[in-house]
């Protein structure tokens, strides 16, 4: 029987909470036995709380839920949906160009007060023998279309890209 593990953390709109949901994370992970994944998610979590400070200017909720896979969610009450800036090559604005180079699966969605946009990461044994998870390991949600992510930010459907 899978143990569902959930935690999570309330941070206000300022830069200094990149850093408190960093730790606050690795904490998670190291009490959860999941260190291996504490790099990628790390990058992770300071992009997305980053990017929710810098344009959301709400209190921001992260969340983690571990059941065979790690799905981070942070969480804030703008409307605006993410949208990628900038190419993977770029000096600034590719932040979520990294989310997609590093999780598993990765999206948002729209929520009655505000969105949620969420990363999932395959911890190694699921990668080895779950055929659920889709894309190598180090590779995640890519993105393949900006034009579609904009059609699709105002929409209620959730965006979901998986590497296959």
């Amino acid at each position: 029987m899978n143990v569902v593990r959930s935690a999570e953390i309330q941070l206000d709109p300022h830069p200094a909470s990149v850093g408190r949901a960093r730790r606050w994370l690795s904490r998670q992970l190291e009490a959860w036995g999941l260190e291996d994944l504490d790099y990628d998610t790390s990058v992770v979590v300071s992009e997305l709380v980053t990017n929710a400070v810098l344009h959301a200017h709400t209190r921001v909720t992260v969340t983690a839920t571990y059941d065979r896979v790690l799905r981070l969610e942070v969480s804030d009450s703008a409307s605006a949906m993410p949208i990628p800036r900038g190419s993977p090559n770029s000096t600034t604005g590719r932040g979520l160009h990294l989310v997609a180079a590093l999780a598993t699966a990765w999206g948002y969605e729209a929520r009655p007060a505000g969105k949620v946009v969420w990363a999932e990461f395959a911890d190694e044994s699921v990668r080895d023998d779950d055929e659920s998870v889709s894309g190598p390991p180090g590779r995640g949600a890519t993105i393949t279309s900006l034009a579609r992510m904009r059609s699709e930010r105002t929409g209620e459907r959730p965006l979901l890209e998986r590497t296959v």
